[in-house]
């Protein structure tokens, strides 16, 4: 939620790192949908780290595997207040292409 001002306020370059990470959510996030939901895609639940952590974790209330639909929304985002398709095609698109396919939306 930190990362919610930093296009409004002018701070792009604050949202590096969140995709940084969620970049590197992917990888694990594809182990964990196709084990837990038999999904394509990727899949973050509420509890993740830099190690890549992606399962649910802390009891039944830890089953909420929008992670990735929810970081997805950063890059699209950053894409609208920059106009930078090369960011759009090259990184933001993957993901949000990703987490969508978890949910069953892309083919």
């Amino acid at each position: 939620m930190n990362y919610w001002p930093a296009e409004i306020t002018n701070l792009s370059e604050l949202h590096l790192p969140l995709f940084d990470l969620t970049d590197a959510l992917v990888k694990p996030g594809e182990l964990t949908a196709k084990t837990l939901y038999g999904a394509r895609g990727w899949v973050v639940h509420h509890l993740t780290d830099e190690w890549g952590y992606t399962a649910p974790a802390d009891g039944p209330q830890g089953i909420w595997p929008m992670g990735s639909a929810w970081l997805s929304q950063h890059p699209w985002e950053h894409y609208c207040y920059t106009g930078d398709k090369i960011f759009l095609k090259d990184r933001a698109y993957p993901l949000m292409k990703g987490a969508a396919c978890h949910y069953g939306f892309s083919g």
